[in-house]
């Protein structure tokens, strides 16, 4: 699943989510969603002059999302099975939108 971002998939995934207060609950620290930008101004950086030396990173921008998994200080839902399911779900069902 893509970091907590408001984008035109938010309702899919507040309805997976169980909701707009879930989705929230899983946003983390932030206690919002990123907007689409703010997941843009690190890859803006990355091809920019003053990332010309950088040479492989593993860069997560999700303000702390993972951290909080490794720690586990919050449930990593894309390790249950059925999760999966549902996300493949919803991209089918938003592929078929764009035909």
């Amino acid at each position: 699943m893509p970091g907590s971002t408001n984008t035109g998939m938010k309702d899919e995934f507040e309805k997976m989510a169980g909701g707009a207060e879930a989705l929230l609950k899983e946003a983390g620290l932030a206690n919002r969603l990123a907007r689409s930008e703010e997941m843009a101004y690190p890859m803006v950086f990355l091809n920019s002059d003053m990332a010309s030396f950088i040479s492989g990173i593993d860069l997560c921008v999700d303000y702390a999302d993972n951290t909080l998994k490794e720690l586990k200080l919050k449930k990593d839902v894309e390790k249950v099975p059925a999760t999966n399911g549902l996300i493949l779900l919803i991209a089918k069902k938003m592929m078929a939108k764009k035909k």
